[in-house]
């Protein structure tokens, strides 16, 4: 099973696609941090979330 393989980050992919090169990362990097905040409760779909963030980074860094 990858990071896209559910609902809620085929979702979040969708919107990705939809997002301007701006938009897409604001979004990605306020995943990240969201996830990096050791003061922040992150439920599941948060998690899914910020791990497909750092798999779309990785995949699209040169």
């Amino acid at each position: 099973m990858g990071p896209f393989d559910n609902h809620t980050t085929a979702d979040f992919a969708g919107d990705l696609d939809e997002a301007g090169s701006e938009e897409r990362e604001t979004m990605i990097r306020g995943e990240l941090k969201g996830a990096a905040d050791p003061t922040n409760y992150l439920d599941a779909s948060e998690w899914e979330q910020a791990v497909a963030s750092a798999a779309h980074g990785c995949r699209t860094a040169p």
